[in-house]
């Protein structure tokens, strides 16, 4: 509709405003802040008729406000900064599976901890944020050869969450990980450890993940103690072998 145009007209030429002002005018941080709020938003809130969160034009202004956001060095605003950046990464990877987002939302996150401390809510808040994302979009991090970022993210949640309820979700999803790698050895050991923080937490054993953790932990013990037993048959098998050729060779 006419109304929707230029509605996205007005947005677009704010953005390439900022990007051309943002080093002389560092103010225009905030300005991007509001844009990527308002498009993250927009999935939310009801127009009548037009809608910003749909199509290419959506993911076109996420993706430019990321791109501005990240060549700005500016010092001022680094909070405002930072704070945009991980929220329209997670927006963005939340209907992608963008590498470059990933990336950018994992350095966002290191850098807010160290902007604010490990401890900060606002920080706590963005982390929690970020896992919800990830768990409601049950990636192989395997085949989409993104998993060194999903492992540094996940152990970035587990550094947060302790031994708290919230460390669950990231321990399980961890050993999701190594599973899909094919180490089931180290993946049973981590729903294992995602057991016990359930088990030692008021609540644990009620979670939606829990009945899912002790499925997960019955099969990998299976296939571990299956491999185990290929494992000592090949061993024997090449035993006997060994034996056999010393007995001709000794003959």
């Amino acid at each position: 509709t006419k109304k929707t145009e230029v509605v996205q007209k007005n947005i677009e030429q704010s953005l390439e405003l900022c990007a051309k002002n943002i080093k002389r005018y560092p103010e225009s941080v905030l300005i991007l802040q509001k844009i990527g709020t308002m498009m993250i938003g927009s999935s939310r809130w009801d127009y009548g008729d037009w809608e910003l969160a749909t199509g290419p034009f959506y993911t076109k202004i996420l993706r430019g406000v990321i791109e501005v956001l990240e060549n700005t060095t500016t010092i001022k605003h680094e909070k405002e900064r930072i704070q945009t950046l991980i929220a329209v990464s997670i927006a963005e990877y939340r209907d992608s599976n963008d590498l470059s987002t990933f990336r950018t939302l994992i350095q966002s996150l290191k850098a807010q901890k160290k902007l604010l401390r490990e401890g900060d809510p606002v920080y706590r808040t963005n982390m929690k944020n970020a896992m919800t994302m990830l768990e409601e979009k049950r990636l192989n991090f395997v085949s989409l050869d993104q998993e060194e970022e999903a492992k540094a993210i996940l152990e970035e949640c587990l550094a947060c969450f302790g031994k708290s309820l919230d460390a669950v979700g990231p321990t399980a999803m961890l050993a999701k990980l190594h599973k899909d790698s094919r180490d089931p050895e180290i993946a049973l050991d981590l729903y294992k450890q995602a057991k016990r923080i359930c088990d030692e937490n008021s609540g644990g054993g009620s979670l939606p993940q829990y009945a899912d953790i002790l499925s997960k932990i019955t099969s990998l013990q299976k296939e571990v103690a299956k491999n185990e037993e290929i494992l000592k048959a090949k061993r024997k098998t090449e035993v006997g072998n060994h034996n056999f050729m010393q007995k001709i060779t000794s003959d």
